[in-house]
């Protein structure tokens, strides 16, 4: 198969593309950010670092998923989210699990924030996981 010059500029910019946005994810994923939010006084920073991380992750998740199915804008609004937002919430539900508010702050909202998730995690072997989220 011959590609005109034409063609395989678009490819090559096209690729150059590709690269440019997987290193630049990778670099957003890779840097750490602190654990922000209104944690309890009775969570551990270690706790906090944990939860934070996995929040992330699943913002990250959600980006690629949403790239996965050409959805661009909904993997950018995911990826910018993850970015921005921090816990403003977290209580106890009966059985021991917690939920969990998660926003981007928003003065014009009642709360303060813009809800971006909610997340019901338990704990399994001393380490956080989720068992439910929805947004």
């Amino acid at each position: 198969m011959h590609l005109s010059r034409r063609q395989k500029k678009i490819v090559l910019t096209l690729l150059a593309l590709v690269v440019t946005a997987t290193v630049g994810i990778t670099l957003f994923v890779v840097v750490p950010s602190p654990p922000t939010g209104r944690f309890p006084r009775e969570f551990s920073d270690e706790e906090k670092r944990e939860i934070s991380s996995i929040i992330r992750g699943d913002g990250v998740r959600r980006s690629f998923g949403a790239l996965s199915r050409f959805q661009f804008s909904t993997a950018w609004r995911a990826l910018r989210n993850t970015k921005r937002q921090s816990v403003w919430g977290v209580g106890k539900q009966g059985n021991g699990d917690i939920w969990i508010h998660v926003g981007a702050e928003d003065k014009s909202q009642p709360d303060g924030y813009q809800l971006t998730a909610r997340y019901i995690m338990t704990k399994t072997n001393g380490h956080w996981k989720i068992g439910g989220s929805d947004l």
